[in-house]
């Protein structure tokens, strides 16, 4: 995580702590699904010269063939354009259903499909190379 905004100022203990305990949340709240992700990756942005800085969180995910993809949001659609998110809208974000599991769930069929290919191939291997 940053611990610096790009001008240079330190980011709150506050919001620190709030991501961090997001963050960790997250990953408890999608249970077993969670051991998808891999990491999480925290930097913060404004979006104009307007704006105050907020928190983009980039999720690592992972599927058991060691392929990785991330998912990425702010805190424009975290916290209704509040650049100050609480933990407990990091993780009612996160994990709501057309967030970070569906992110996940399609992560996870491309494996599941990439190892049926891998048992098909396999099995025509086995049939072609078969000593008669």
């Amino acid at each position: 995580m940053d611990l610096c905004y790009p001008s240079g100022d330190a980011v709150s203990k506050k919001m620190v702590n709030a991501v961090t305990e997001g963050c960790r949340n997250t990953f408890f709240e999608l249970g077993l699904m969670g051991a998808a992700i891999k990491a999480f990756f925290v930097t913060f942005e404004r979006f104009n010269k307007y704006l105050a800085y907020g928190p983009c969180i980039e999720v690592v995910i992972q599927d058991t063939i060691g392929n990785v993809r991330s998912f990425t949001t702010d805190y424009r659609f975290i916290a209704f354009g509040k650049p100050n998110p609480t933990a407990s809208q990091i993780v009612k974000f996160l994990c709501s259903e057309n967030q970070l599991p569906d992110a996940i769930e399609k992560h996870l069929e491309c494996c599941r499909d990439k190892i049926g290919d891998a048992y098909t191939l396999l099995e025509i291997w086995n049939v072609m190379c078969k000593p008669s």
